[in-house]
Order: structure tokens, then sequence, then C-alpha cells
């Protein structure tokens, strides 16, 4: 069953950033991972035990404490705000700067749980990865942060993941839509251990007659 687990740990800089996204993403079972540098928090999404994650954190010296385990919550509620209270004003930003997050969504082939460990732990390497989600079904990987997409590509085609790029722009802002009741999600399929991509082929000669063979 699908589950969202926050966990509070210290991330004081790209480098904590990455071991941490990195570590989470060698679990089988994980479909996002969201960091929130300001909380101290990690949001991951998936099948995952949070006590093995947790020891593995633990183990990369990145502190870890459980702060909640339980169903991914509807974008439905929103809290109705007192007519009285105003709202402070933000302060109007430029239209886009060099460090502005991008919202990337890329096409790759996500056949097994092997699959979907090498493509999490290829993209988490790069610093300025914010967020990763994948979508098994529609075979697409959606990265937000500051990363170069022609870097993350290259390095999704060297470990033999052919990566296409669909869109690159800035995040939409989380349009939150009514769902009705009757309807249900429908629970994502189970990937298989492993695929014939990601299987190991072993070939060995002999000096017999026909002594080749391939397994």
């Amino acid at each position: 069953m699908l589950q969202k687990i926050v966990l509070s740990v210290s991330i004081m800089c790209s480098k904590c950033k990455i071991s941490i996204m990195t570590t989470i993403s060698k679990f089988d079972g994980v479909v996002s991972i969201s960091l929130d540098a300001e909380k101290g928090t990690v949001t991951v999404l998936g099948t995952v035990d949070v006590v093995c994650m947790v020891k593995a954190l633990r183990k990369a010296k990145r502190p870890a404490k459980v702060l909640s385990v339980g169903e991914p919550e509807k974008k439905e509620e929103k809290k109705e705000e007192k007519k009285d209270e105003k709202k402070e004003e933000a302060k109007p930003l430029p239209a886009c700067c060099r460090t502005c997050s991008t919202k990337i969504v890329l096409s790759v082939s996500i056949m097994c749980s092997k699959c979907k460990i090498s493509i999490m732990t290829t993209i988490s390497k790069f610093d300025g990865v914010v967020s990763i989600s994948l979508d098994a079904e529609k075979g697409t990987v959606t990265v937000l942060g500051t990363v170069d997409v022609v870097c993350m590509v290259k390095a999704l085609r060297k470990a033999k993941r052919p990566a296409k790029v669909l869109s690159v722009g800035e995040p939409e802002k989380e349009e939150k839509k009514e769902e009705k009741k009757d309807e249900k999600k429908e629970e994502a399929k189970p990937l298989p251990a492993c695929c014939r991509t990601c299987s190991t082929v072993v070939v060995w000669t002999s000096d017999e007659p026909n002594g080749c063979s391939i397994l």
C-alpha cells in the first residue's frame, strides 16, 4: 500500500541533499522524493520500509527521525481563511533568475524495479535536484530543481536508460482539483523485479565444437 513518509533530517548543504536522495533512491518501491531544506524534512511516497530507510540514512551519517507515516493526503481540503485577517503581500519577484527551479519531464522506459532504482539513483547524484517523481505507466520522470537537462539525459543514457526530453519549463502552480467521492484512485501495478534490459548476460567459450553458450 502506498504510504507517505515524512522524516526529519539535517540538510545543511548540497552534499547533504545529494547523499540523502541517493540513499533513499536505492530502495525498491520509492515513487517520489521531496526535500525541504528550510524545514529539514524529507517526504517519501512509496512502499518502503521506514525502519530500513532510517537505518540506511544513519549508516550514511545522516541522522534521521520519523515524523509521520500514513496514507497520502487527498488534495481536496482547503482551510477557509477569515476575511478579517489580511494577508501580507509578498514582494514581487522577477519573472526568472539564474537559480530559478525548473520542471523537467523526461520520457524513459521503466520496465522493472531495477530500472526505477537505476533512474532515481542516477538523477539523485546531480546537485540542485529538489524532487523526483516517476510514473511507470506513462514512462515519465518529473524532476524539479536547477539541473542541466542535457547533462541529466547524458547520464541516463550512459547508464543504459535511453531518455528523451518531453518538456522543460517553470513549475506549475498546484491547482487543487476537486475529486469526486465516487471515483477511486487505481493503485499502480507492481513492477517485476527484473526485466530483459536489466538482466545479466553471461557468455563463455570452450575448445569443443559448438561450445559457445549464452545464458
